[in-house]
């Protein structure tokens, strides 16, 4: 399958959901952002936003909140509910969440705005994260970061190319200011499948009780 933007990158999760979804299930997110995110929450509601198979998902409600995840790709969402059958997954768009707004007391975007098509694109599901997060909801974004604005790239994790979207730090903060967040925290991260070309930006960002 060639891979040469966003929808052909999904298209590719669809039919190969199964073995991406075990090729990242070895290499989760490190358990001191998790603690943080759960640390800063307020309530029991969380919103996992591009869940893929659902591994941050199911993690989630082992702990005793009430998860509900959301992709784009169909093929990973199936694959999420058949996994994890007492959560809620829902295939959708983080551009258009099918949610009624100050839902969720927070929201866990892993790797989600990496693959999109534009910068509008991420500031559109910026905007429908603040929408549907209650008031001083956490908001924790994972990004890549590159000299590059996109690349197709070929990685141990997938292998096969991928469209990628990169953020700067600079750049990352200011649509989450625009987009009415309250920045928390921000770092950098090496990657935890220990690619030493991939880096990565997390940031722990607040919606304002006003």
């Amino acid at each position: 399958m060639k891979v040469t933007d966003t929808k052909s990158t999904i298209a590719w999760y669809d039919v190969n959901a199964a073995q991406y979804a075990a090729n990242i299930f070895e290499f989760p997110p490190p358990s001191e952002l998790v603690e943080k995110f759960i640390g800063y929450l307020e309530g029991k509601n969380i919103l996992d936003a591009g869940c893929a198979g659902g591994r941050d998902s199911a993690y989630f409600s082992e702990q005793g909140f009430d998860v509900t995840g959301i992709d784009l790709s169909s093929g990973l969402i199936n694959l999420a509910k058949t996994n994890y059958p007492k959560i809620r997954f829902i295939e959708g768009d983080l551009r258009e969440l099918p949610f009624e707004d100050e839902l969720f007391d927070g929201i866990w975007s892993q790797a989600s705005l990496v693959h999109m098509a534009t910068k509008q694109d991420a500031e559109d599901a910026l905007s429908e994260f603040f929408r549907v997060m209650k008031k001083g909801g956490i908001l924790y974004v994972s990004v890549k970061t590159n000299d590059k604005e996109t690349d197709i790239v070929n990685d141990k994790l997938s292998g096969h190319n991928r469209f990628f979207r990169y953020y700067s730090e600079e750049e990352m903060g200011q649509m989450l200011i625009q987009s009415g967040f309250d920045i928390l925290e921000t770092f950098p991260l090496d990657d935890p499948a220990g690619r030493g070309d991939v880096k990565w930006l997390v940031f722990f960002a607040r919606k304002a009780n006003s």
